[in-house]
């Protein structure tokens, strides 16, 4: 597509794509220079969009946890 996003198709329905967006997340961190701290707290965050009578709407959420 372009840009600096990158565009993966999957369904977690069927399954499909999800091989093609864990290359993208392994080669996306790789450009970034990205390094994941091993001796404690990880943040993740999942952004969820759809779009509903209200039109597009999002959703963005984030965890904490420790890595073991």
């Amino acid at each position: 597509m372009g840009g600096d996003v990158q565009v993966v198709e999957i369904s977690a329905v069927t399954k499909s794509g999800l091989d093609k967006l864990e290359e993208a997340l392994f080669l996306q961190a790789e450009m970034m220079d990205l390094k994941a701290r091993i001796d404690g707290p990880a943040q993740a965050f999942v952004v969820e969009a759809r779009l509903d009578g209200q039109g597009s709407t999002g959703n963005s959420y984030s965890q904490v946890w420790h890595i073991s």
